[in-house]
């Protein structure tokens, strides 16, 4: 440890005086005015060197840096919202703290890397201040950005990213600048926010996008009514459309750009089909290769397009594919006349576990493997179910050959048969039943209709091992138990016994044992020769998992709106969170 000592205030007051007495003293200055002199310039150095004692000003430049970057949220500022302008304000604040901070701040270009075209001098400024590194820039003003032509081409090959946020009006005042863009061979990430309309066209304002210039984008997100993309993104990975309106051949515009994405890894399509006009489209390809993909999402769309959209990707085997929020509403085009058929491939194998809700006016539906996961929730809009029909054509239409466990959970009669039919494999079985009013006929009607199609039907889950029942409250009759002794002796008689029945009564209480009692007559045909009951033990598997879902890479280079993620809704919360349940 050194043995040196920090200089005291009064060493560094003294130090101060005799340095700003000589320096009044050297220069040509009247004897009346020395003493004014001095005094402004003791002061001045005293701010400064009694700063210099500041405990954070003794911290290393590298960490001051790092403590900028996080006040003044630099990291993030390149991948926030489209229509987020960048957080300038926060920097000039940190700037103008005092002569340290400034130069510590003026010395780390990277702070300086993140700019809009609000005002020319901060630009030009931003420009300068980082020096050779990448520029983040959002375009908002219309007029700003024609002022600014000079200085962004200029600087047009450091251009990282570029953020437009214009209405079509302005991006036609603007048109002169795309020409001074069209070779950004640095550009990395490009988002476009407008209303631009169908006779509006892409290609003009952004050469880029036109087929005879090959792009090098690696994030694309594009937020209008109309778009038409022609060009081959041989490197992009992340691609964002919001489809505020479906014109003519947008579907077939779609399908074209997925052909020319090799490289895609993270594809999210908002609002597919919801508005606008649809011809149907000629030349589709038999499917469009998407090897590379991780996640594919769909929200806020038409559910049968949705489907189509899927019918047509070929997949890799490791893959998240969500299909959130779609809506039943019916388009001005005319829509399928079925949903349509998925085909098989090596990612629906690898699906091994299933849950499956319909309740009130949705359907959910997640089942997942151990690097892979389908995710639909469906929407009636106006209406509430019944689901059964749509379950059966859903379950037939996406085949799920390898799922070998189950839980389930439905407020209409057929709804979890309709389910059970297509699960030849299945092994492990939870049935729960979340009512939505104190109905307890409903409640038993629900578990008679599970147990005789498990009891008569042997297309319903003929390897069927472990049967998991549960209830939202411990009511004994609600479990229809007459009906699950019988199913239990009849699949023993037709040699598919069960080895495990876990009762769960959805709440804790040490009263179970006239609930053990009603259940010893199926004991002798339960392979384990028990019935365990216990609170907790119906569900197999915990699904929806925010790290399974929500992938932090998918919001690499933008962040979405809280709808746009994954939230796992069913069956507890399901559409009835301020519904009183009382028994």
């Amino acid at each position: 440890m050194s043995s040196e000592t920090s200089p005291s205030l009064f060493d560094l007051w003294w130090a101060t005086l005799q340095a700003a007495f000589d320096d009044a003293c050297q220069e040509d200055i009247p004897p009346q005015g020395v003493h004014d002199v001095m005094a402004t310039d003791i002061v001045r150095q005293l701010r400064y060197r009694a700063n210099a004692l500041a405990p954070v000003n003794r911290l290393p430049a590298e960490l001051l840096v790092f403590i900028f970057e996080h006040a003044t949220d630099t990291r993030s500022g390149h991948r926030q919202r489209p229509t987020v302008r960048a957080r300038i304000h926060s920097l000039l604040d940190v700037s103008h703290v005092c002569k340290q901070w400034r130069d510590v701040a003026l010395d780390a270009p990277a702070l300086w890397t993140c700019v809009d075209d609000r005002n020319e001098q901060l630009l030009k400024a931003f420009f300068e201040h980082s020096r050779s590194l990448p520029i983040s820039l959002h375009l908002s003003n219309a007029s700003a950005s024609k002022s600014l032509a000079g200085n962004v081409s200029l600087g047009a090959s450091r251009l990282k990213r570029l953020d437009i946020t214009m209405s079509s009006e302005s991006l036609k005042e603007v048109y002169p600048l795309w020409s001074h863009w069209w070779d950004l061979r640095n550009l990395e990430c490009l988002t476009v926010v407008s209303d631009l309309e169908p006779h509006d066209t892409y290609r003009h304002m952004f050469p880029m996008f036109s087929r005879e210039y090959c792009c090098n984008l690696l994030a694309l997100s594009i937020t209008s009514k109309a778009w038409f993309l022609g060009n081959h993104f041989p490197q992009l990975t992340h691609l964002y459309l919001s489809l505020e309106y479906v014109w003519l051949d947008t579907l077939q515009h779609l399908i074209q750009l997925l052909s020319h994405t090799p490289a895609l890894q993270y594809l999210h399509v908002k609002d597919l089909g919801l508005n606008g006009y649809f011809n149907e489209f000629t030349d589709v390809p038999k499917t469009i290769p998407l090897r590379a993909l991780r996640v594919f999402t769909c929200t806020h769309g038409y559910m049968p397009y949705a489907l189509l959209l899927l019918s047509l990707m070929e997949f890799p085997e490791n893959v998240l594919v969500r299909l959130d929020h779609q809506h039943d509403k019916r388009p001005i085009f005319q829509p399928p006349e079925r949903i349509q058929q998925i085909p098989f491939q090596a990612w629906l194998s690898s699906l091994t576990r299933l849950e499956v809700s319909s309740l009130c006016d949705k359907i959910h539906i997640i089942t997942e493997g151990s690097h892979s996961g389908l995710w639909i929730e469906r929407y009636a809009d106006g209406s509430d179910g019944p689901w059964t029909a749509e379950l059966a054509e859903l379950c037939t239409s996406i085949p799920l050959p390898s799922v070998t466990y189950c839980q389930v959970c439905g407020d209409e009669e057929g709804d979890v048969p309709a389910v059970l039919r297509q699960l030849p494999l299945v092994t492990d079985l939870a049935v729960m039943y979340t009512p939505l009013c104190d109905d307890r006929d409903l409640l038993e009607v629900l578990a008679r209709a599970a147990y005789t199609a498990l009891a008569a039907d042997a297309l319903c889950c003929p390897e069927l091992k472990t049967l998991r029942v549960g209830l939202p409250r411990y009511i004994p009759e609600l479990f229809a138990l007459p009906s699950l002794i019988d199913m239990i002796k009849i699949r023993a008689d037709k040699g598919r016994p069960l080895h495990r029945l876990i009762i769960d009564p959805g709440e804790s209480s040490t009263e179970y044992g006239d609930l053990k009692t009603a259940l010893q007559p199926a004991v002798k045909y339960i392979t384990a020769g028990e019935v365990e009951v216990g609170t907790g033990l119906s569900r197999g598997h915990d699904f929806g998992a925010d790290g399974t879902w929500n992938m932090p890479e998918v919001e690499r280079w933008w962040d979405l709106h809280q709808d746009e993620k994954a939230v796992h809704r069913f069956p507890d919360d399901a559409c009835y969170d301020n519904v009183y349940v009382d028994y």
